[in-house]
């Protein structure tokens, strides 16, 4: 990417570098982020804006573009948590309909709109997408302290969480054709390697630490390689 002055990169927990430390049994920000190596590595200065459990939804309320000039790039890293679902109500009422925290049309209004404002005032928009879940580990997860029966019963398998999930990821793609944005499909590169499941935290969602210098590896290929061009319809 040419004539990137500075980046900023709105983000969740994945942008911020969070993982799961067994030692401690609690989340904890890594210092191998992989923003936060970006960071490090990139010819210009790296912002990291990223919040755990942040929605595209939330970013889109709070987003400020004064800011924002020629030269400035605005990466956006969403649909993680948008997709996700309250899963104590779908534990105490798996027959019920349960709806995401941002549904798909909202998620893909929210990102166009992101996308807008940062073009109206001369930036650059990137688009990222959502990494795969490890639906296994994922589902075992959001059960632990609920009715894991339960919660299988409104999924039917582990994997349909997965599949819901990509839904957000297709979404996020077909805002970049559709603007003609530049993508960095992070999902891809978690997709096609063999190390997948030892990539990941112990909840199917984050990367692990060797997943965040995974994922930094794939941000510079993807970045920084004069092949790469904006996706176009």
């Amino acid at each position: 990417m040419k004539d990137i002055r500075e980046l900023h990169v709105f983000g969740d927990s994945i942008g911020k570098g969070v993982v799961w430390s067994q030692e401690h049994q609690r989340y904890r920000i890594s210092k191998l982020g992989c923003v936060r190596q970006l960071s490090a590595y990139a010819p210009y200065p790296v912002y990291n804006h990223s919040v755990m459990g942040a929605t595209a939804k939330q970013c889109l309320q709070d987003f400020d573009p004064s800011f924002i000039r020629p030269g400035v790039a605005c990466a956006f890293e969403f649909g993680g948590n948008d997709c996700d679902l309250d899963w104590e109500s779908v534990s105490l009422d798996p027959k019920a309909h349960h709806e995401p925290k941002v549904p798909l049309k909202v998620y893909k209004d929210c990102l166009t709109r992101l996308v807008d404002l940062t073009r109206s005032r001369g930036g650059l928009p990137i688009l990222v997408t959502p990494l795969p879940l490890n639906g296994e580990r994922y589902c075992r997860w959001v059960s632990r302290r609920l009715d894991p029966a339960r919660i299988l019963e409104y999924l039917g398998e582990p994997e349909e969480m997965a599949r819901w999930q990509e839904r957000w990821a297709h979404a996020t793609l077909e805002v970049a054709l559709k603007e003609n944005v530049f993508l960095v499909d992070l999902r891809d590169a978690m997709l096609c390697t063999r190390q997948f499941s030892s990539l990941y935290c112990p909840d199917g969602i984050h990367p692990n630490e060797r997943g965040q210098e995974y994922l930094f590896r794939a941000l510079v290929r993807s970045c920084y390689d004069p092949a790469d061009r904006p996706v176009s319809a």
